[in-house]
C-alpha cells in the first residue's frame, strides 16, 4: 500500500510522519480468498496507531473501511471514505458469471467464505463515514443504497494543464480519437461500427495499453476491421507513450467514448487539449460534458460527429478551459476544506 501524500492539505495540523505502511504492495497478486485475511491484520494494526483521521480510498471488496465500526470502539477518530465508483459501495459486486467453469466455482467459494462476514460491517463502515464519490449520480444512488448518508462530490484529479495548451491548434485532419484499455469491457467494437455511420474521410484511432491476456480480444477486433473493410479508416495503437499520445491529441478533433465505467480521466484529458467529447448517456461518463455532445446510441453518436468534426477553435478553447473544475489543484483544495472541516468537527487541537 502506498504512503499518501497530505502535505499540501494541512500544514501544521496533520503530522505526515505519523502514518506508516500497514501492509507491503506485494500482496496484490496473492489469491483472493488468502486476500481477504489481510485486512483482519490492518484492523488490528489501525486498532494500535493513534490516528487523528481515517481516510480509506481502497476499491478492493473487503476494503479496510469495513473494520471500521470495530475500530471505533477503542477511539471515536473520524473517518472519510472515498468511493471511486458504485462498485465500492458495496462488498461483493463481481460478475461471477464470466469466466471458465472453475473461475466460477473459485469466485463464488470466494464469496460464501467472506460475505456473511463482511456485508453487514461494510453497511455500517458506509453509514458510520463522511461519504465522498467523484460524480454527482453515484452521490445519488448511494443515497439511495445507504439513505442516511450525505455524499458529498469531489471530482478526482486531472492534469488539465499537461494537455490544455493544445486546445488553440487548427484541426486540419478529421479524426475520431478513443483512448481506453484494450479489453472488452470498453466495448471497442463500436468504434468500429461507428466508422462505417460516417462520411468515409473520418479517420478512427484506438490507442490503448495491451496486456497479454487481452490479446485474443486485440485479434478480434482487429478481425472486424477486415470484415467491415475499414483498414484504411480505422487504426489501433497499443502501449502508446506520452508524447505519442499528445501527438494524438493535437492531431484529433473528436474524442470518442463508447462506454461508462466511471468518471473517465481521459475524457477530461481530451476536452483540456481541445477535442470535443462524444459520449454515451451514462452515469459518471457524461458529468462534465455539454448536452449537446452525450449519445443515446451509433447513430446519434455518428450525427454528433459529423457535425462537430470541423467545430472552430473558439469552441474547443472554451471545453478547454471549463475542465479547470477538474484540476488537481481545484481537487485539492476541496480536499482541503473537508479534512480541515472534519478536523474542526473533532476539535483538533493544533
Amino acid at each position: 500500500m502506498y504512503k499518501p501524500v497530505f502535505r499540501f492539505l494541512t500544514p501544521g495540523r496533520l503530522n505526515i510522519e505519523k502514518l506508516v505502511y500497514v501492509l507491503p504492495h506485494r500482496v496484490k497478486g496473492l489469491p483472493q480468498h488468502i486476500r481477504g485475511l489481510f485486512p483482519l491484520y490492518m484492523m488490528v494494526r489501525t486498532l494500535f496507531e493513534k490516528a487523528d483521521l481515517i481516510v480509506q480510498t481502497s476499491g478492493i471488496d473487503i476494503p479496510l473501511g469495513s473494520f471500521i465500526p470495530l475500530i471505533q470502539t477503542l477511539s471515536n477518530t473520524p473517518r472519510i471514505i472515498y468511493i471511486h465508483d458504485l462498485s465500492s459501495s458495496a462488498v461483493f459486486s463481481k460478475d461471477l458469471g464470466s469466466g471458465s467453469l472453475m473461475e466460477n466455482i473459485y469466485n463464488i467459494s470466494y464469496v460464501k467464505l467472506y460475505e456473511p462476514l463482511f456485508q453487514k460491517m461494510h453497511e455500517q463502515a458506509i453509514l458510520s463515514s463522511l461519504i465522498i464519490t467523484g460524480a454527482y449520480c453515484w452521490a445519488d444512488r448511494i443515497r439511495d443504497l445507504y439513505p442516511g448518508t450525505r455524499p458529498l462530490v469531489i471530482h478526482p484529479p486531472v492534469d488539465v494543464g499537461k494537455f490544455s495548451f493544445l486546445a488553440e491548434v487548427p484541426r486540419n485532419e478529421k479524426i475520431v480519437l478513443t483512448i481506453a484499455r484494450i479489453n472488452p469491457s470498453k466495448q471497442l467494437h463500436k468504434v468500429i461500427l461507428l466508422s462505417k455511420l460516417v462520411s468515409s474521410d473520418i479517420k478512427f484511432i484506438i490507442a490503448g495499453s495491451l496486456t497479454e491476456q487481452y490479446v485474443p480480444y486485440y485479434s478480434e477486433l482487429n478481425k472486424l476491421i477486415k470484415q467491415l473493410n475499414v483498414e484504411d479508416r480505422v487504426r489501433i495503437l497499443t502501449n502508446v507513450s506520452g508524447k505519442q499520445l499528445l501527438d494524438l491529441m493535437k492531431k484529433s478533433s473528436i474524442f470518442f467514448y463508447a462506454t461508462s465505467d466511471g468518471f473517465v480521466i481521459a475524457k477530461v484529458e481530451a476536452m483540456a487539449a481541445g477535442l470535443i467529447p462524444v459520449v454515451p448517456d451514462l452515469c459518471g461518463v457524461n458529468e462534465g460534458v455539454p448536452r449537446e455532445y452525450v449519445y443515446k446510441n451509433l447513430e446519434e453518436a455518428a450525427r454528433i460527429i459529423e457535425e462537430n468534426i470541423n467545430a472552430p477553435v473558439y469552441k474547443r478553447v472554451e471545453l478547454s478551459n471549463n475542465t479547470e473544475r477538474f484540476s488537481k489543484q481545484t481537487f485539492k483544495a476541496k480536499l482541503k476544506l473537508v479534512i480541515s472541516k472534519v478536523l474542526d468537527l473533532r476539535g483538533y487541537d493544533s
